[in-house]
């Protein structure tokens, strides 16, 4: 990737350098292990004609999907299921994370974040509640043991 993009490159290095600046886990790691990280992914990305990527939490795996996105050029999104996120956001990055995001699913109404970002960002986080749909549970039985089963 130094090779094919490397102002993809410098992007990403200028992008871990802000973020880990205040982030807890410092500029180092940000620097040695996520910015090789996000250069292998997009590297795979770029092979396999992803056209975009999706990262699980707002902590490490959304650094390295908004990093792997400055090489690439690829969109990225992630999910926040906090607690993490909801408490640690400014050493987290995610305002960065989020402004440079197509969109940002929260599981709450709690987790929209809206404290961490300027109003212009707001609509792209997006309120996807995890649960079953009540639907679920009226449909469900109750299974009878059958005769002769063990444990019957």
């Amino acid at each position: 990737m130094l090779l094919t993009r490397p102002l993809g490159i410098g992007k990403a290095i200028r992008q871990a350098l802000k973020i880990g600046w205040h982030s807890d886990r410092g500029i180092l790691r940000h620097l040695i292990v996520y910015v090789p990280e996000a250069a292998i992914l997009a590297h795979w990305c770029r092979r396999n004609g992803i056209q975009h990527l999706h990262a699980h939490f707002g902590t490490n795996p959304a650094a390295i999907a908004m990093l792997a996105s400055r090489i690439s050029g690829i969109p990225y999104s992630f999910t926040v299921h906090g607690p993490e996120e909801f408490g640690k956001w400014p050493f987290l990055g995610l305002a960065e994370k989020i402004r440079h995001s197509m969109f940002v699913v929260a599981v709450s109404s709690y987790g929209r974040l809206y404290r961490c970002v300027e109003h212009e960002h707001w609509n792209k986080v997006k309120v996807v509640h995890c649960g079953l749909e009540s639907a679920v549970f009226a449909a469900a039985r109750t299974l009878q043991p059958r005769r002769g089963a063990p444990f019957a």
